[in-house]
């Protein structure tokens, strides 16, 4: 049996409530009865994931939640195989393809596999292979997203639905709840917001920025400087653009501390803080860009220098659209970032000239987290698996890049991270990262 206590790949991740996409959810689970695959594409913001985890929500079948949103540096098979391993608690499906197939023929499952544009094109034949042969096995079903899906070797029947703005109700419905949620303000006019909906193209994403901005500017003003921020064709930039907007033009609430709270507390006054994110955070923002999809609270702050007062404007702002959101691991007191999606590879485009010093301070920190667990493996084994195993993803990527640097310190890295990827399955990966450093060693030596 696999670890209790360990963090798990695999369940439905946690999303707010989901409104409309009624016609899709019927279409998805309508489609079921005929086809064994089913493929979601759009671009980033329109809520691919959540539309997935919602058919995985309602399905009766069980679910296996396969995320390669920052898998691009894991081999992608074996993240596949490990994944259902951890659903299936079974240590023999981890063993390879043909365990896993076999353990499908027994179990109906709903396999989910999330934005595979992010697999490496040289793996993606294969994994399509595989995904191929789960679909036909037993009773289960595959769901696909991707922000395009023209891969002509997944050569099985499937049924593709393009995802664009929410309808109009929906949007209304989704604003409404939300601002509900996040203030007391009076409702702005639902004409004023349908005008600014079909600015965004009903984006689901970008309606949820709508929510805060328009806690401080007024509908008119807000269509005047969106008119001007959309002028930019590319989409991304876009989101980059009224992102920075709204960052600038917004206040928000933190929470007092200290002898402030408790003398807030006794008096009866307000507990929170109403402050404004100052443009030194506003720069520092898109260091945050360096991050696979997410990372821990500590590690953000040490390779940012963003303080711990800027984080936390910043951060309540970021969870309130919908851009991260904060996990409680076990085991583990220190909160685990997780970005949207869209997130880091829009920040990491826009770091401009420091980018290099933010991508060595990135490596370096996670080479000396991975000494730090190595030492503390044999005191808290079940902690540092726990805290290694969530973050795999930027200390794979770390390590990575180090040998792609030549940095000295990069094969030590690697022997201190083998014992995981061991431990977790990942055997390729090992090997391929242990010939990449005895390489470079021998290489050194000459």
């Amino acid at each position: 049996m696999i670890e209790q206590n360990l963090f798990k790949y695999g369940g439905l991740p946690s999303t707010s409530k989901f409104f409309g996409r009624k016609q899709e959810l019927h279409q998805i689970e309508t489609a079921f009865n005929k086809y064994r695959s089913f493929v979601i594409t759009g671009i980033d913001g329109q809520g691919k994931t959540n539309l997935a985890i919602e058919i995985g929500r309602r399905s009766k079948k069980k679910v296996c939640f396969i995320d390669y949103v920052a898998g691009s540096n894991i081999n992608a098979i074996d993240l596949a195989v490990k994944t259902l391993a951890d659903v299936l608690d079974s240590h023999t499906v981890a063993k390879g393809v043909t365990e896993a197939t076999e353990a499908l023929n027994e179990t109906p499952i709903l396999l989910i596999f999330d934005n595979l544009e992010n697999v490496q094109s040289q793996q993606l034949a294969e994994l399509l292979n595989v995904i191929k042969q789960w679909s036909k096995t037993g009773e289960c079903r595959v769901l696909i997203t991707s922000k395009t899906f023209d891969f002509k070797s997944y050569d099985t029947e499937y049924k593709k639905i393009l995802l664009t703005g929410l309808n109009g109700k929906d949007a209304l419905e989704y604003f409404q709840h939300t601002w509900r949620l996040t203030n007391d303000l009076k409702l702005p006019e639902s004409s004023d917001l349908l005008q600014l909906f079909e600015l965004i193209n009903f984006q689901p994403l970008l309606i949820k920025m709508l929510v805060k901005l328009l806690q401080n500017i007024q509908p008119v003003e807000l269509e005047e400087n969106l008119n001007t921020l959309l002028t930019e064709p590319n989409q991304a930039d876009q989101l980059w653009l009224i992102l920075n907007f709204m960052l600038k033009h917004l206040t928000t609430e933190v929470q007092k501390t200290g002898i402030s709270y408790w003398l807030a507390k006794v008096l009866h006054g307000n507990i929170n803080n109403k402050i404004s994110i100052n443009s030194k955070t506003l720069s520092l923002l898109p260091r945050l860009g360096v991050f696979q999809n997410g990372a821990f609270e500590p590690d953000v702050l040490e390779i940012t220098d963003i303080t711990k007062k800027q984080w936390d404007s910043l951060s309540s702002v970021l969870i309130d659209i919908g851009l991260i959101q904060f996990e409680r691991l076990p085991l583990f007191r220190v909160p685990y970032i997780k970005f949207h999606p869209i997130l880091a590879p829009i920040l990491w485009q826009h770091i401009a000239k420091e980018r290099k010093k933010v991508f060595s301070d990135y490596q370096q920190r996670y080479a000396q987290l991975s000494a730090y667990m190595s030492y503390e493996e044999g005191k808290n084994a079940d902690q540092v698996r726990n805290l290694i195993r969530r973050d795999f993803p930027n200390l794979i990527y770390a390590v990575s890049n180090a040998l792609d640097a030549k940095a000295t310190w990069a094969p030590q890295f690697v022997k201190n991270l083998s014992l995981y990827l061991m431990v977790f399955g990942f055997e390729k990966d090992k090997d391929f990262l242990t010939q990449r450093a005895e390489e470079m060693s021998k290489k050194s030596k000459k």
